[in-house]
């Protein structure tokens, strides 16, 4: 064999190393990829689980609404949920964002509260203000619970 054969023979032999290394490569990130999707798949079922796990006995909850210009709406709802903050959400009767302390509410029954101009949605129970937010306020059966729109933050 003539030496410019080796030289390319050996090129060759590299460049297909090379290219196999490559490809191992290509295959190490796919098999990453579905790693994470299943552990994205397996997080998603924790949570559902989670979720039904949270779940109670039945009761009947009556949420009274008081609207920015006095009127009032009642709602009554059976439920299976042990926190209102999933009723609210489930029922759709509130909106508003998650955060680090839970979900606050900026709408409720199709009012919107603005923070610009200090107006907020404040939760009772039995008529006294809930300290917690709606995600950490649990629910017995019988419970009353109001969803008052407010103004002003003093």
């Amino acid at each position: 064999m003539s030496r410019h054969f080796k030289k390319m023979i050996i090129w060759f032999l590299a460049l297909m190393t090379a290219l196999v290394m490559l490809g191992g490569c290509g295959s190490k990130t796919e098999s990453q990829k579905e790693e994470k999707k299943a552990e994205k798949q397996e997080e998603n079922q924790d949570s559902k689980q989670r979720k039904e796990a949270e779940r109670g006995e039945e009761k009947t909850i009556t949420i009274t609404v008081t609207h920015s210009d006095g009127s009032q709406k009642e709602f009554s709802f059976t439920t299976d949920y042990e926190m209102l903050g999933d009723l609210l959400r489930e029922e759709d009767l509130a909106d508003g964002i998650e955060g680090a302390s839970g979900f606050y509410v900026t709408e409720v029954d199709g009012e919107k509260a603005e923070d610009t101009k200090q107006e907020w949605w404040m939760a009772l129970k039995d008529g006294e203000m809930i300290q917690s937010g709606v995600d950490y306020t649990p629910m017995e059966d019988g419970d009353s619970f109001e969803l008052a729109f407010s103004v002003g933050y003093n």
